[in-house]
């Protein structure tokens, strides 16, 4: 990968982002856990052109706090916990790894009982929209609980002592705004972090979940290798592409905010016509859906296919 460096980017900042790249080591595995709970024809794109792919260097300014919180924690830690360990298992002839952010221990009456905590720099904006975490929190940090469970102790088994019995996210919100606290204190959060239980899965549950996304991503990097005209059974999902559906916006004359959004173009037209008023005073204009995923969030959207058809129809619209 090249992360290219901006005009305006001072040396020792991007020479910061560089090393920040440079230290990450997925160890010797096949299959990391980030890996696996990306959308596998992303993750699959990722794998075949990784020295191919261009990355601008103000891109990575969020990775690069996060990783700053990481090893300000990591500094921290002392006997109560462990900081970034990484775990290692084998499943379907593939090794998988993933690395705890932070393992924390505490005495509950006789056991010594652990929680794993796992730090994001997000938005607020994603408190609001996911107020009990993402989805790919919750399938991160029981994939996390699954490769520790299953490291070998000298019993054997997993024993009560090793026993994760909480599943913690702490969200740090680079946008927090304690305005924005006031104006909305029932959903908003009340501090710029914050912590996010997530569920446990059983073992059943989190193994087979393993096992899918590990199928999956070895059919996404066939199909890869062996790219075909017609992508559309395999590539990323409406919902892994962020997709927004088109909408048809009723607006007042003069105005720039939609009045009401409609899902199609009859149903528009049935409310401008509903009276003489609405006729004259509203507009109907058209607005197109979007992969928002694929148009600006998206490494490796230059070799895709379903990225370049959207390319050219956005081309024949201009």
């Amino acid at each position: 990968m090249d992360i290219v460096q901006p005009p305006w980017m001072p040396d020792i900042l991007y020479k910061a982002i560089l090393k920040q790249h440079e230290t990450y080591d997925k160890g010797n595995s096949d299959l990391t856990v980030t890996e696996l709970i990306k959308p596998p024809w992303q993750a699959a794109l990722q794998r075949k052109h990784h020295d191919e792919v261009t990355e601008d260097a103000d891109s990575r300014i969020w990775s690069l706090f996060g990783s700053a919180i990481h090893s300000f924690i990591e500094n921290s830690s002392d006997d109560q916990g462990t900081a970034e360990t990484r775990y290692f298992i084998k499943r379907m002839g593939k090794t998988i790894s993933g690395q705890i952010d932070y393992k924390e221990y505490r005495n509950i009456g006789d056991d010594l009982w652990h929680t794993i905590y796992d730090w994001k720099v997000t938005s607020a904006w994603s408190a609001l929209n996911n107020p009990k975490g993402k989805q790919e929190w919750h399938d991160q940090l029981n994939l996390l609980k699954l490769l520790h469970d299953n490291q070998q102790n000298p019993m054997k088994m997993l024993t009560v002592a090793r026993r994760i019995t909480d599943l913690v996210v702490i969200a740090f919100y680079r946008d927090w705004s304690f305005n924005s606290y006031k104006n909305d204190p029932a959903k908003y959060p009340q501090q710029p972090y914050q912590l996010i239980g997530i569920p446990i899965w059983s073992s059943l549950e989190a193994e087979k979940f393993l096992l899918k996304r590990i199928e999956l991503n070895m059919a996404a990097d066939f199909n890869v290798k062996s790219l075909q005209k017609d992508v559309s059974n395999w590539i990323c999902s409406e919902e892994e592409r962020w997709h927004k559906p088109d909408k048809w916006a009723i607006k007042k004359h003069g105005n720039k905010k939609a009045t009401k959004l409609f899902d199609t173009e009859e149903e528009a037209l049935i409310w401008k016509d509903m009276n003489d008023e609405s006729r004259e005073k509203y507009g109907i204009e058209f607005r197109p859906g979007e992969d928002t995923r694929c148009m600006s969030y998206c490494n490796v959207n230059t070799f895709c296919p379903h990225f370049k058809q959207l390319t050219k129809e956005t081309e024949k619209a201009a």
